[in-house]
């Protein structure tokens, strides 16, 4: 894990440093995300890229149904008295609904080429990436903000 977090603070460093573009440090990041994934599922990568293709396509589906469901929110909260708030809890509900749906359908997809164990190493890859990768933003953003003092 230190390698890995030393990575990812190289990858944020150089990135900072030279400015780069978002494609740019979106392929890197993609880059050291499947390195990363290689060295702790036991997958090949061929497999690793059809993980993420189907990963990265379900991420964005979700992402943009919880962009839809913190809208609603947001509406219901400023407009509490509306006549359309039961109709706006209704649809959080099904987009909530579809957002199951949605993980489910992605877990069904990847049994037809990953093991359980594969899928359990995937899930917590995922989660500990996430987590890393956050840690080391928010402490490069905290650097930022103590040098801008």
């Amino acid at each position: 894990m230190k390698n890995f977090i030393l990575i990812v603070i190289i990858f944020i460093v150089s990135f900072s440093a030279a400015n780069a573009q978002p494609k740019k440090m979106t392929d890197e990041l993609k880059k050291i995300r499947k390195e990363k994934y290689l060295e702790n599922v036991s997958v090949d990568d061929a497999t690793a890229d059809r993980y993420f293709e189907l990963f990265d396509e379900n991420f964005l589906a979700v992402k943009k149904l919880s962009k839809q469901k913190k809208e609603n929110m947001e509406y219901i909260e400023k407009n509490i008295e509306a006549a359309d708030v039961s109709s706006r809890i209704e649809e959080i509900l099904d987009i909530d609904s579809k957002i199951v749906e949605k993980k489910k359908d992605l877990y069904t997809q990847l049994k037809t080429f990953l093991s359980p164990k594969q899928i359990a190493q995937s899930i917590i890859f995922q989660l500990k990436f996430n987590k890393e990768l956050k840690n080391q933003i928010d402490k490069r953003k905290d650097k930022r903000r103590k040098e801008e003092r």
